[in-house]
């Protein structure tokens, strides 16, 4: 299940984006492990701010905000957060 909320422009030139993400339990099988890969809950965030003169964007942002190790396979690897920061200048 995903759900999420965002806005443009909330206040000045502030623009936001939150958005959830969340995935049952299920069993996974291979040749070279089976079992149960448990439950995930994830939370995405963004915050992004538009100058008006110079024309620049920033936006910062993190894909699993709150760090929360987890894997989509048995015996992969554990995914954690991501975060960013983006400028882009347009002339």
């Amino acid at each position: 299940m995903n759900a999420g909320v965002s806005g443009n422009h909330i206040y000045k030139a502030f623009s936001f984006s939150v958005n959830g993400k969340y995935q049952n339990s299920y069993e996974w099988q291979s040749f070279l492990i089976n079992g149960l890969v448990p439950s995930i809950l994830t939370v995405d965030a963004m915050v992004q701010y538009e100058f008006t003169k110079p024309s620049l964007n920033v936006k910062l942002g993190a894909s699993n905000v709150l760090n929360n190790y987890y894997y989509s396979i048995l015996g992969g690897p554990q995914i954690g957060g991501f975060y960013y920061t983006k400028v882009t200048y347009t002339f």
